[in-house]
Protein backbone atom coordinates (compact mmCIF):
# COMPACT_ATOMS: atom_id res chain seq x y z
CA UNK A 1 0.00 0.00 0.00
CA UNK A 2 1.03 3.51 -0.51
CA UNK A 3 1.61 5.84 2.15
CA UNK A 4 -0.64 8.60 1.63
CA UNK A 5 0.91 11.94 2.95
CA UNK A 6 -2.27 14.21 4.22
CA UNK A 7 -0.62 17.78 4.04
CA UNK A 8 -0.06 17.05 0.47
CA UNK A 9 -3.11 15.69 -0.45
CA UNK A 10 -4.95 18.58 1.14
CA UNK A 11 -2.87 20.90 -0.38
CA UNK A 12 -3.86 19.72 -3.85
CA UNK A 13 -7.29 20.04 -2.93
CA UNK A 14 -6.75 23.28 -1.57
CA UNK A 15 -5.34 24.64 -4.60
CA UNK A 16 -7.85 22.86 -7.26
CA UNK A 17 -10.56 24.60 -4.61
CA UNK A 18 -8.84 27.93 -5.00
CA UNK A 19 -8.31 27.45 -8.28
CA UNK A 20 -12.14 26.56 -9.30
CA UNK A 21 -13.01 29.95 -7.32
CA UNK A 22 -11.05 31.64 -8.88
CA UNK A 23 -12.41 31.04 -12.21
CA UNK A 24 -15.77 31.70 -10.75
CA UNK A 25 -15.11 35.06 -9.59
CA UNK A 26 -12.90 36.22 -13.06
CA UNK A 27 -13.99 39.62 -14.05
CA UNK A 28 -16.75 39.65 -11.21
CA UNK A 29 -18.79 42.88 -11.73
CA UNK A 30 -20.51 45.12 -8.54
CA UNK A 31 -23.43 44.66 -10.36
CA UNK A 32 -22.91 41.06 -10.06
CA UNK A 33 -21.95 40.97 -6.81
CA UNK A 34 -24.97 43.21 -5.47
CA UNK A 35 -27.64 41.53 -7.86
CA UNK A 36 -30.55 40.47 -6.29
CA UNK A 37 -31.80 37.87 -8.09
CA UNK A 38 -35.02 38.08 -6.08
CA UNK A 39 -36.69 40.55 -3.77
CA UNK A 40 -35.27 40.26 -0.37
CA UNK A 41 -32.05 38.20 -1.89
CA UNK A 42 -29.63 38.32 1.35
CA UNK A 43 -27.36 40.82 0.89
CA UNK A 44 -23.00 40.60 2.36
CA UNK A 45 -24.16 41.83 5.65
CA UNK A 46 -26.41 38.51 6.40
CA UNK A 47 -23.19 36.28 5.96
CA UNK A 48 -22.31 37.07 9.55
CA UNK A 49 -25.43 36.33 11.46
CA UNK A 50 -25.91 33.37 13.43
CA UNK A 51 -27.48 30.68 12.85
CA UNK A 52 -27.68 31.83 8.77
CA UNK A 53 -30.64 33.45 7.97
CA UNK A 54 -32.10 31.36 4.66
CA UNK A 55 -33.71 32.74 1.55
CA UNK A 56 -32.24 33.17 -2.18
CA UNK A 57 -29.11 34.53 -1.79
CA UNK A 58 -26.70 37.37 -3.98
CA UNK A 59 -23.35 36.71 -4.98
CA UNK A 60 -22.36 39.31 -2.76
CA UNK A 61 -23.10 36.92 0.39
CA UNK A 62 -21.59 34.00 -1.06
CA UNK A 63 -17.97 36.04 -1.34
CA UNK A 64 -19.33 37.38 2.60
CA UNK A 65 -20.17 33.65 3.82
CA UNK A 66 -16.58 32.09 1.70
CA UNK A 67 -15.13 34.79 3.99
CA UNK A 68 -16.22 33.54 7.55
CA UNK A 69 -16.10 30.14 6.88
CA UNK A 70 -12.20 30.33 5.77
CA UNK A 71 -11.39 33.18 8.82
CA UNK A 72 -13.09 30.88 10.88
CA UNK A 73 -11.93 27.61 10.02
CA UNK A 74 -8.51 28.42 10.23
CA UNK A 75 -8.80 30.19 13.67
CA UNK A 76 -10.52 27.10 15.14
CA UNK A 77 -8.56 24.27 13.38
CA UNK A 78 -5.05 25.05 14.34
CA UNK A 79 -5.57 28.54 16.46
CA UNK A 80 -7.11 29.71 19.48
CA UNK A 81 -10.59 29.52 18.60
CA UNK A 82 -11.84 32.77 20.03
CA UNK A 83 -12.56 34.79 16.62
CA UNK A 84 -16.51 35.13 15.85
CA UNK A 85 -18.31 36.24 12.86
CA UNK A 86 -19.05 39.71 14.82
CA UNK A 87 -14.85 39.90 15.04
CA UNK A 88 -14.84 39.45 11.38
CA UNK A 89 -18.10 41.80 10.17
CA UNK A 90 -16.08 44.47 12.40
CA UNK A 91 -14.11 44.57 9.79
CA UNK A 92 -16.12 43.85 6.78
CA UNK A 93 -16.12 46.43 3.56
CA UNK A 94 -18.33 48.48 2.79
CA UNK A 95 -18.16 48.63 -1.59
CA UNK A 96 -17.34 45.80 -4.01
CA UNK A 97 -13.61 46.22 -4.52
CA UNK A 98 -13.25 46.26 -1.09
CA UNK A 99 -14.85 42.79 -0.70
CA UNK A 100 -13.15 41.73 -3.31
CA UNK A 101 -9.90 42.04 -1.62
CA UNK A 102 -11.23 41.13 1.74
CA UNK A 103 -11.68 37.59 0.58
CA UNK A 104 -8.00 37.60 -1.26
CA UNK A 105 -6.72 38.51 2.39
CA UNK A 106 -9.04 35.67 4.04
CA UNK A 107 -8.23 32.75 1.09
CA UNK A 108 -4.26 33.91 2.14
CA UNK A 109 -4.58 33.14 5.59
CA UNK A 110 -6.86 30.00 4.94
CA UNK A 111 -3.85 28.70 3.04
CA UNK A 112 -1.35 29.85 5.44
CA UNK A 113 -2.91 28.38 8.43
CA UNK A 114 -2.87 25.32 6.45
CA UNK A 115 0.83 25.66 5.11
CA UNK A 116 1.98 26.57 9.39
CA UNK A 117 0.05 23.15 10.30
CA UNK A 118 1.91 19.65 10.63
CA UNK A 119 1.55 16.60 9.34
CA UNK A 120 1.02 15.09 12.46
CA UNK A 121 -1.43 18.20 13.86
CA UNK A 122 -3.63 16.83 10.48
CA UNK A 123 -4.55 13.70 12.19
CA UNK A 124 -5.17 15.15 16.27
CA UNK A 125 -8.86 16.47 16.70
CA UNK A 126 -9.00 19.81 16.56
CA UNK A 127 -12.42 22.22 17.49
CA UNK A 128 -14.50 23.39 14.25
CA UNK A 129 -15.76 26.42 14.72
CA UNK A 130 -19.29 25.34 15.12
CA UNK A 131 -18.23 23.34 18.74
CA UNK A 132 -17.63 19.80 17.78
CA UNK A 133 -14.28 18.00 17.88
CA UNK A 134 -13.18 16.40 14.28
CA UNK A 135 -9.76 15.12 13.25
CA UNK A 136 -8.08 18.52 11.85
CA UNK A 137 -7.92 16.88 8.56
CA UNK A 138 -11.18 16.50 8.43
CA UNK A 139 -12.16 19.93 8.88
CA UNK A 140 -10.06 21.25 6.63
CA UNK A 141 -11.39 18.64 3.91
CA UNK A 142 -15.14 19.86 4.60
CA UNK A 143 -14.16 23.25 4.08
CA UNK A 144 -12.09 22.70 0.71
CA UNK A 145 -15.42 20.87 -0.24
CA UNK A 146 -17.42 23.87 1.04
CA UNK A 147 -15.28 26.44 -1.05
CA UNK A 148 -15.93 24.70 -4.05
CA UNK A 149 -19.45 24.23 -3.86
CA UNK A 150 -19.69 28.04 -3.13
CA UNK A 151 -17.82 28.51 -6.49
CA UNK A 152 -20.09 26.43 -8.40
CA UNK A 153 -23.10 28.54 -7.11
CA UNK A 154 -21.41 31.47 -7.75
CA UNK A 155 -20.57 30.60 -11.90
CA UNK A 156 -24.63 29.80 -11.54
CA UNK A 157 -25.85 32.82 -10.32
CA UNK A 158 -23.76 34.79 -13.03
CA UNK A 159 -25.26 33.01 -15.38
CA UNK A 160 -28.72 33.54 -14.43
CA UNK A 161 -27.25 37.01 -14.07
CA UNK A 162 -26.07 37.13 -17.89
CA UNK A 163 -29.44 35.50 -18.56
CA UNK A 164 -31.70 37.94 -16.96
CA UNK A 165 -29.62 40.86 -18.67
CA UNK A 166 -31.93 43.05 -20.79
Amino acid sequence: MIPINRKETLLFMLDDAQSNLEMALKDLTSEEFYWKPVPGALMPEKAFEHPQPSGVSTIGFKIAHLVVGLALTGEYAIGPGKLTPKDILARAPQDFAGWMEFLKEAIASFRQAFLDSSEESLAERAKAFWGEEYPAWQIWVWLIAHNTWHAAQIRTMRALYQAKKP
